[in-house]
């Protein structure tokens, strides 16, 4: 593999800097997090609500 130096370079200067489109800090990141963690929950609740609901599937879920 051969690189054409002076090409690359030359493309390399050309680059812009991406756009700042939102500006992300700490709280934003745990909000985010704590809001999918939630979500997660919320659909474990519902899926085994189903699951055990339906006689066709209840027979999966292992009981203590």
């Amino acid at each position: 593999m051969i690189n054409d130096l002076a090409a690359l370079k030359k493309e390399k200067e050309n680059f812009k800097p991406l756009p700042i489109i939102k500006q992300v800090d700490a709280v934003i990141i745990q909000r985010n997090f704590l809001q999918i963690k939630q979500d997660i929950e919320n659909l474990k609740i519902s899926e085994m609500d189903r699951i055990l609901n339906d006689p066709a599937l209840s027979g999966l879920v292992v009981s203590k």
